[in-house]
């Protein structure tokens, strides 16, 4: 799933009337629909960051405490739609690779932009049950624009994105880069997705991957940086990664972040 992001989507941060109203139709999908939920990713870790830091992504992330077919979703979702369609937006779906996926825009422009839930075989699910369950009761209430939503601990996303960078490290050869500080991480990330977006669709998997380790730095920078780190729940979450090794640990210190 995440070698397969539309880079050529419009990239927004958590102040955009258009992620807002994502963020809005999750909140009402979860209210009507009466399942707990996360948003995760980029979009959580604005929530829990002053905007001066927020990055421009793509897409929304969240997950349900549910799992089912495509046909399943949709009818799912129908909450979620009509409040986008009532607010003015064209909305489509597609099931791609390992997610379910609704693109919105407006035909008088503003941009486009996607919202993304993972879609797991059950045999998957029943291995990590356990850690949705987990997550889901280490969720955060954040507010931002005067709209609150739930979000996914900083604990549970820094080893999420440190776990994603060892597998692009390790299938790609990339070396961890040189930029260590929050605003040359941020230039590197603008530069390389306009070069990305310039050569598309030629565009190779080791070029969206370096993006993406690049992006997942500065997402975990901004949260060691600016939130308050729960030790003891950061290390049950190591534990159940199973990434209590030396490679992890290795990655944190030539990252220069510290979480313990």
């Amino acid at each position: 799933m995440f070698m397969t992001k539309p880079v050529h989507l419009t990239a927004m941060t958590l102040e955009d009337t258009i992620v807002l109203d994502g963020v809005k139709a999750i909140n009402i999908l979860k209210e009507e629909r009466k399942l707990k939920g996360r948003i995760a990713g980029g979009m959580a870790v604005q929530g829990y960051t002053p905007k001066e830091l927020h990055r421009e992504t793509i897409d929304l992330d969240y997950a349900l405490s549910w799992n089912g077919s495509a046909t399943e979703y949709r009818e799912l979702c129908v909450p979620l739609v009509d409040f986008l369609r009532n607010q003015g937006y064209d909305v489509s779906f597609m099931k791609k690779g390992l997610a379910y996926e609704f693109i919105y825009k407006k035909e008088n422009g503003g941009g486009s932009f996607m919202i993304q839930h993972p879609h797991r075989s059950n045999n998957h699910l029943g291995r990590i049950q356990h850690t949705l369950d987990r997550e889901f009761e280490n969720q955060r209430i954040v507010s931002k624009n005067d709209l609150s939503f739930d979000a996914l601990s900083p604990e549970d996303i820094i080893v999420t994105k440190l776990n994603r960078a060892l597998i692009f490290s390790d299938r790609y050869g990339l070396a961890i880069p040189q930029e260590k500080t929050l605003s040359s991480l941020k230039e590197t990330s603008t530069k390389l997705r306009a070069e990305i977006i310039s050569r598309t669709p030629e565009v190779s998997p080791r070029d969206v991957a370096l993006l993406r380790l690049v992006n997942d730095m500065y997402d975990i920078k901004c949260l060691t940086d600016t939130v308050g780190i729960n030790k003891k729940y950061f290390e049950e979450v190591l534990e159940d990664w199973g990434r209590i090794d030396r490679d992890f640990f290795t990655f944190l210190s030539q990252m220069e972040v510290s979480v313990l």
